[in-house]
């Protein structure tokens, strides 16, 4: 299985990718953790440079999408490069990007999607009627603490016939570089196994 990672959050202007790594040291943990189970796993970063970094055997594309100011056309870009690379699953971080993985979903109708949570709760808008048909193209919906997934309602919309799970986090295994805090990397990895005990909520 060929797990294509696609962390919508752009990396900060003033971090090359190679300085990524240290920045947001999940950037690498949560692919690494995946892989470690046997699952191969390309990551997409969007960011503001372009170029592909391999990384203990880990393909990372950054790309820049600024140019690119519709889900539509950031969805057809990304469709392609995840068929390109042969991804047969993704996985996508952060709720707030439904209208993107929407836009991805109808361009590989076949290839299963699992949204989780960016360390965010569903959008307040989430029942609206647009919101509802972004976040049914998922295949499943995680959480990384059951407190995020909002009130109980959430089990029904916006994935009524969705599976949803809670995960565990993985601790990084370095601290980050010293310096000031910048936004938070990508969150915990459902594709690395570490799924909670209890069962998901259906």
């Amino acid at each position: 299985m060929h797990v294509a990672q696609i962390n919508f959050l752009r990396a900060p202007a003033d971090c090359p990718p190679d300085a990524l790594f240290e920045r947001w040291p999940s950037l690498a943990d949560i692919p690494e953790a995946a892989a470690s189970s046997g699952t191969r796993v390309s990551v997409i970063q969007v960011a503001t440079h372009t170029c592909v970094l391999t990384r203990h055997g880990i393909d990372y594309h950054f790309v820049d999408l600024r140019g690119m100011h519709s889900p539509t056309t950031r969805g057809r870009f990304l469709a392609d490069l995840v068929a390109d690379i042969g991804g047969q699953v993704l996985h996508v971080h952060s709720l707030g990007f439904a209208a993107d993985a929407f836009a991805v979903a109808q361009r590989l109708p076949r290839v299963p999607i699992l949204i989780q949570d960016h360390a965010d709760r569903p959008p307040r808008w989430w029942r609206r009627p647009r919101w509802r048909t972004w976040y049914a193209a998922a295949s499943g919906i995680a959480f990384t603490s059951p407190g995020l997934a909002g009130p109980p309602e959430v089990g029904t919309e916006p994935a009524r016939s969705k599976r949803i799970s809670w995960v565990m986090s993985i601790r990084a295994r370095r601290p980050p570089k010293a310096g000031p805090p910048g936004p938070p990397g990508p969150g915990p990895n459902p594709a690395g196994g570490r799924l909670a005990a209890k069962p998901p909520v259906l």
